[in-house]
């Protein structure tokens, strides 16, 4: 059985109040359209109760459940629970990130999943003998950066290994858009080559679809970047 996160519940929770003020916000709406003008005031008064039980709802949601979220800490996700992450990410990361859900995925860069502290002592212990020749992987819309595994094979692992490069993966929300993305990227790189244990010779980004587009759209100034497709 896939094991069920606070927050998650939370979060999900959340999205179902909004959808349900949403519609009541369009029946509204077209009823208003119906009644006309002299109607109006009625019409709103019959809507507002329902908004307002969603708000309650969502109230004793976040009074419940937050500290459980706090109780339960940081955990380390199943595959399957990040892939339908960064699906919902995908179609609906603007929403999620703009309504602050905790389901929304933060830009982060990555190893076997986990997040990388950008401190160059952080960064020493996560990485075993980092090297000058830094790899990221950027994934593309609605994936994440496990989805590099397929099959059983690391595609990125086999790659820096066979070229003698050290891999980090980029983690972040591919619903929202293109230029936010490539400017959080770029500082969050910049961030990155500056704490680097090792003095950085070059860097290669390999993008995947849309991961391309993020790639380019924030480039990296009086950097030796190499960008790639990825590998079929």
């Amino acid at each position: 059985m896939t094991p069920t996160y606070p927050a998650d519940v939370l979060s999900f929770s959340r999205l179902v109040i909004d959808a349900t003020a949403d519609m009541a916000g369009v029946v509204e709406a077209m009823h208003q359209t119906i009644a006309g003008s002299s109607l109006c005031g009625m019409v709103g008064a019959a809507y507002a109760p329902v908004r307002a039980i969603a708000r309650l709802i969502g109230c004793g949601m976040d009074a419940v459940l937050t500290p459980l979220i706090e109780l339960a800490g940081e955990t380390q996700p199943l595959p399957e629970r990040e892939a339908v992450l960064a699906a919902l990410n995908g179609i609906l990361g603007d929403h999620l990130a703009a309504t602050e859900n905790p389901l929304a995925i933060p830009m982060r860069l990555r190893r076997s999943g986990r997040a990388l502290r950008l401190k160059r002592r952080d960064l020493q212990a996560a990485i075993v003998q980092p090297n000058g020749k830094v790899l990221v992987l950027v994934h593309g819309l609605c994936m994440n950066d496990l989805q590099w595994t397929r099959r059983g094979r690391d595609r990125g692992a086999a790659l820096a290994g066979e070229l003698g490069w050290t891999r980090v993966h980029l983690h972040y929300n591919s619903g929202l858009h293109i230029s936010s993305n490539g400017r959080a990227f770029a500082g969050l790189m910049e961030t990155l080559l500056q704490q680097w244990p090792v003095p950085v010779r070059e860097v290669a980004i390999i993008g995947h679809s849309s991961g391309g587009l993020v790639s380019r759209r924030g480039p990296l100034r009086k950097r030796n970047i190499t960008y790639a497709k990825r590998p079929s």
